[in-house]
């Protein structure tokens, strides 16, 4: 029906979506914080890849990075069979039944796994109501983060926005950026309305220029992360 096209069609539109500057320059952001010895972790409640496609992108296949990316709701990319465990590709599962939209058995897993197992696929993530299993490890986190950097989100859905009380309550700081009021205004020590594309390209490089300035140890190892490019594509945004 009309209603079950139009959830189809908004899946495969996030997984066929694209990192933009925002994303890359969240990238950059952790390579500079790895120079200084810091780290940074990225807690989302997007179902989409693209934290993890700019990662890669940047750094490559390889990146250690990918592992601190966290998916508090879960995404959309990979399925895990209920009956056999396997992991599929979940893109590709609709890939394929968007060509073959009367295939329905498209979405049974034996289809993918080579195997006769007939449980019927659905992507890793958390539905309405369902409990966030990994809330305590994101909350694990907050509670040891000097800074907590809050990008694109009303936050005002739960438990992901409590991560914002964790880390104000524990002394740290809370950096918003957000085009619009959220219910946690009164806790940011700095909030930014404008475009993430322009705001995270010039975080990025302020924060590089700052890092040179007052890391005395290693600046050449700063200085070679790319931030000024996505710095330069930014001013460009009109």
């Amino acid at each position: 029906n009309m209603q079950e096209s139009y959830l189809f069609g908004t899946v495969l539109k996030i997984l066929n979506s694209v990192p933009n500057r925002g994303h890359n320059a969240i990238v950059n952001v952790g390579k500079i914080l790895d120079a200084t010895g810091k780290k940074l972790k990225i807690v989302t409640q997007n179902l989409d890849y693209l934290h993890e496609e700019a990662e890669i992108n940047i750094n490559g296949e390889n990146s250690e990075k990918i592992k601190d990316i966290h998916h508090i709701h879960g995404w959309l990319k990979i399925a895990t069979c209920p009956k056999c465990n396997k992991v599929i590709d979940y893109a590709r599962v609709l890939e394929k039944l968007r060509n073959k939209p009367k295939d329905i058995d498209i979405m049974l897993c034996g289809r993918h796994s080579k195997t006769n197992c007939k449980g019927v696929l659905t992507p890793d993530m958390i539905e309405y109501g369902e409990e966030v299993v990994d809330y305590n490890e994101c909350e694990d986190i907050a509670k040891v983060s000097d800074v907590i950097l809050i990008v694109g989100t009303s936050l005002r859905v739960t438990p992901a926005n409590r991560l914002v009380n964790v880390v104000h309550d524990k002394g740290g700081k809370v950096f918003l950026f957000n085009r619009s009021y959220t219910p946690k205004d009164p806790l940011a020590d700095i909030h930014i309305r404008s475009d993430l594309d322009c705001t995270l390209p010039l975080l990025a490089n302020e924060l590089k220029r700052y890092m040179i300035e007052n890391n005395k140890e290693n600046p050449e190892k700063i200085d070679k992360i790319d931030s000024i490019k996505l710095y330069m594509e930014s001013i460009k945004i009109k």
